[in-house]
């Protein structure tokens, strides 16, 4: 019963690869997977990558510029409800009506910042 779902390909055999055909590479005229750019390109964006996550301006402002003064600033964390995904030192506000949210919103636009409601931290996004 085995060689027979074997054979209709539900199940990859002793001689078939679900990921295609094998590659051999030790053989030096064969091309290999990347090329010497392509490893040096990816090599450099891996250490790069967390400098420039790090310098993000919303981490490191001491406090927002310009930001509307009528509106309580404040520096919070961020975890989901699982506790998988952690955020600490984000700026939050609390404004108190409609008008200081449109002051907040169009503040954040012009700085090129992003507005997020809060909620009950369910999503997966700070």
């Amino acid at each position: 019963m085995t060689d027979h779902i074997e054979g209709e390909g539900l199940f990859p055999g002793p001689r078939q690869n679900p990921s295609g055909p094998r590659r051999d590479f030790s053989d030096p005229r064969r091309e290999p997977p990347w090329s010497r750019r392509e490893f040096l390109l990816t090599a450099a964006s891996l250490a790069v990558g967390p400098q420039i996550v790090a310098q993000h301006p919303a981490a490191a402002a001491a406090e927002p510029p310009g930001f509307p003064e009528d509106v309580d600033l404040y520096r919070s964390a961020y975890r989901n409800w699982v506790g998988q995904i952690t955020a600490d030192g984000l700026w939050a506000c609390a404004p108190k009506g409609p008008d200081q949210v449109v002051d907040v919103v169009n503040w954040a636009h012009q700085q090129g910042w992003t507005v997020r409601a809060r909620g009950c931290s369910h999503g997966w996004s700070p």
